[in-house]
């Protein structure tokens, strides 16, 4: 299998996190792309038809995508058991508040790196800011103790 990668992508990292807690590593070759949101690589666009990495391309069927997905489904392969079923929904909720957060910055990041200066918006990057504090605070009140 191989997993198309470009190593700054918070979404990435999360693959690859679960691919080294699995003991996936001779499994799944990790394979650098150079794709933006402005241009996808064809090698991203022939495995996630929205042009977006992760992706992970198999042998015996067709690619999958979004870390959720790829994280879920290396955990099963390896049988890992990062999900744990007895707490499946808070797990799932402590996931999704972490994608929200990395959604956010990765927004962020995108306004200054890709709006012309003259169309950035600091309302925008506010928002933004807020949404991912208030992530943080909910792991931290809320979720750290799913953590330990």
């Amino acid at each position: 299998m191989q997993l198309l990668i470009s190593p700054a992508s918070p979404f990435v990292r999360k693959c690859r996190v679960l691919i080294r807690e699995a003991d996936l590593t001779d499994t799944v070759e990790e394979v650098n792309v150079t794709t933006t949101p402005m241009a996808s690589a064809p090698e991203v666009v022939a495995a996630n038809p929205m042009g977006k990495i992760p992706a992970l391309i198999r042998a015996d069927g067709p690619g999958i995508y979004d870390s959720r997905v790829i994280t879920r489904f290396l955990d099963d392969l390896a049988g890992a058991k990062l999900y744990p079923q007895s707490r499946i929904w808070e797990i799932l909720t402590l996931e999704a508040t972490a994608d929200a957060i990395m959604d956010a910055t990765v927004a962020m990041s995108y306004e200054a790196r890709l709006r012309p200066i003259e169309q950035q918006s600091a309302d925008w990057v506010e928002v933004q800011w807020a949404k991912a504090a208030r992530g943080i605070a909910a792991v931290n009140n809320r979720w750290m103790s799913h953590l330990t």
